[in-house]
């Protein structure tokens, strides 16, 4: 695609180079590492490091076109020089328009909130599957149905990766994509310029407040997506946030449902009953009455899967059908995933998500609960006293252990969780994941009124340890400690 055709309908100044007629390119990069010939390089001033300072490195790899925020010091014979405000903004219409905004040819559903986003996303694709859809899945587990499915990613991959992920499902006529939205990826322009036809909102609890500093500030970035849907939104109003961004919406002439236990909800959910097996539940809609069973347990399960049903009925499906295809689900990789009889692990790393996975096993079972967690070292300090509060809340016997400790001592890292728990005696610390996990494993075998808990990492295959991500499962060490 011609430069010129790409820039065209963007603020911009040609601050060095030749006319931008004719100019041919083939790619679009923010990583000068990727730059090649007939390459637009935008130069991105980033947290961690400036773009502006590898410009040399991507012309040397054959970038013929720089994109700037800032004055340089120096301005190369044959390369052509444009200056935007906002570099990441500029990203992200570049790429979007270097695609042809496939987005706009897909039914994009995206979701934010605080937790909940992979299971929706998962079910409701599933749902769709099973109704005769083609559906693809953008977020935490990678990307379903193609080769990066599993693969360790940002929630929210950066805009040039995602058009180009959206012009292979157009080219493979996919029907629906459902997606994790993140805060990060709304601050950071990388869903700029996206057309979503449906938004979801789950829930909002403290998380990431080592970028955000604020809940106002989080909340606020989940905030943007609901105004970049083309069709409406569907909020939980059950949780305080939701119930604020419904309200703000709707003065705002925004088109939002609402879901939850509440009776003014528009969606109301009714629970019939819960087990650790299956959940059945009703949603009323005025004086429509739709009974659902699922094999996904607990309470927030059903949170999580309502607004697929919702979407479903509203895209004009039977009541029947959806049924039928809700009961082909068997659950999400890493959410409350059962390994073996009373042994689960989940991936759980905030106050609010302990906290739902604790309530659903009291909710079901009387056995007495041994949790085993940590916290992510080099991010959020304020919930790991939360947490520890919550796990003496719910849990008899407590591990705690290392769950990506980064360039942080995990001995500070557990310091800070133990501020929350005032009675350290319900307390073992076993800093090896693996060590905690063969001994857990290994006294629940003894011990039949027992449930296990194993949460912070689920579907994630790798301790982040240093500057290393070094390979690591539960559910492997689970399996290995139950061969042993």
């Amino acid at each position: 695609m011609n430069l010129e055709d790409i820039i065209s309908g963007y603020d911009y100044e040609l601050t060095k180079g030749k006319n931008i007629e004719n100019i041919k390119i083939d790619n679009i990069e923010f990583d000068s590492r990727k730059c090649s010939k007939n390459t637009l390089f935008v130069a991105i001033k980033g947290y961690e490091t400036d773009g502006h300072k590898y410009i040399k490195s991507a012309i040397e790899l054959g970038a013929t076109v720089v994109c700037h925020s800032e004055e340089l010091d120096k301005y190369e014979e044959n390369i052509v020089y444009i200056k935007c405000k906002n570099t990441r903004n500029a990203l992200a219409y570049f790429a979007n328009k270097f695609t042809s905004f496939p987005s706009k040819e897909l039914k994009l559903i995206g979701i934010s909130g605080t937790n909940g986003k992979t299971s929706f996303c998962d079910m409701a694709g599933t749902l769709f599957e099973n109704l005769g859809f083609k559906s693809d899945y953008i977020g935490t587990l990678g990307r379903k149905n193609t080769k990066l499915e599993g693969q360790i990613i940002r929630t929210t991959p950066e805009i040039t990766e995602l058009t180009k992920d959206f012009r292979e499902m157009v080219n493979n006529k996919v029907d629906y994509c459902f997606m994790e939205v993140s805060s990060h990826g709304l601050v950071l322009d990388r869903v700029s310029y996206l057309n979503f036809y449906i938004g979801v909102f789950s829930n909002l609890s403290q998380d990431h407040l080592d970028f955000h500093k604020t809940m106002e500030n989080y909340y606020q970035a989940k905030k943007k997506l609901y105004y970049m849907v083309d069709k409406f939104s569907i909020i939980n109003t059950d949780d305080k946030y939701g119930n604020r961004l419904y309200n703000e919406l709707k003065e705002d002439k925004i088109n939002v449902i609402s879901f939850g236990m509440n009776e003014d909800c528009d969606y109301k959910i009714v629970i019939n009953d819960l087990s650790l097996e299956k959940s059945d539940f009703t949603l009323v809609n005025k004086d429509k009455e739709y009974r659902f069973e699922t094999y996904s347990i607990g309470k927030f399960n059903i949170y999580n899967i309502t607004p697929a049903i919702i979407i479903a009925l509203l895209e004009g499906f039977s009541y029947e059908e959806i049924k039928n295809a809700i009961k082909k689900y068997h659950g999400t990789n890493g959410r409350v995933e059962k390994i073996h009889k009373d042994i689960f692990i989940d991936y759980a790393h905030t106050p609010d998500a302990m906290e739902n996975v604790l309530k659903l096993v009291k909710e079901v079972s009387s056995k007495k609960i041994t949790l085993v967690f940590g916290c992510g070292g080099n991010r959020d300090h304020g919930k790991r006293p939360m947490m520890g509060s919550i796990g003496e809340k719910y849990a008899d016997n407590i591990v705690l252990t290392m769950d990506n400790p980064r360039k942080e001592n995990n001995d500070d890292i557990i310091n800070d969780i133990l501020k929350g728990i005032e009675n350290k005696d319900k307390v073992k610390v076993i800093n090896d994941r693996k060590d905690a996990i063969n001994e857990v494993v290994k006294h629940k075998l003894t011990d039949e009124n027992e449930i296990v808990l194993i949460l912070g990492k689920g579907h994630e295959t790798y301790q982040e340890i240093g500057d290393k991500k070094i390979f690591f499962s539960d559910r492997d060490e689970i399996l290995n400690a139950l061969k042993n």
